[in-house]
């Protein structure tokens, strides 16, 4: 009986974490979410369709962190820890291969699921501007990618 209930309780906690609950469609809902996490979504939405700069992945992102949180570079943020963390929306997604060829970088703007998420990125399929696309990571690392997820942080004033 013991035994039942915690697992219960282990399965309720794995679904509920953090102010998170996966809904009927799979979306996990977030309580709240940081501001600077909020505007890196808001820009997303802004330059869907768009070209931003010279249309390679990172000038989307530079752009992104710039608007959120007033810094286009990769000093205002930090790695989120996975194993003790969620991905939220509006944090960036890296993923590069193993072999350190070519890497990728990203919005992310929904979190379906713990490991499937919605990103907002350009440069990819040689599309110069701003698209969103499903990624399942757990797929991304078995096919030798490095994912690494970081979070904007908003600089105290």
């Amino acid at each position: 009986m013991i035994k039942h209930l915690l697992a219960g309780m282990f399965l309720l906690l794995s679904v509920t974490l953090s102010g998170q609950e996966a809904t009927s469609e799979q979306n996990i809902q977030f309580d709240s979410l940081p501001p600077a996490n909020q505007k890196m979504i808001d820009f997303a939405a802004l330059k869907m369709g768009q070209k931003v700069g010279n249309g390679i992945c990172a000038d989307f992102v530079r752009e992104a962190m710039d608007y959120s949180v007033g810094n286009p570079f990769w000093t205002s943020d930090r790695k989120v820890d996975l194993r003790r963390e969620w991905i939220m929306p509006g944090d960036i997604l890296y993923m590069s291969w193993k072999r350190g060829r070519k890497s990728h970088v990203a919005v992310v703007t929904k979190v379906l699921e713990r490991h499937l998420v919605e990103v907002a990125h350009q440069n990819f399929n040689r599309m110069k501007y701003v698209v969103t696309s499903t990624y399942n990571l757990r797929d991304k690392i078995r096919e030798g990618r490095k994912v690494i997820v970081y979070r904007p942080i908003e600089e105290a004033k």
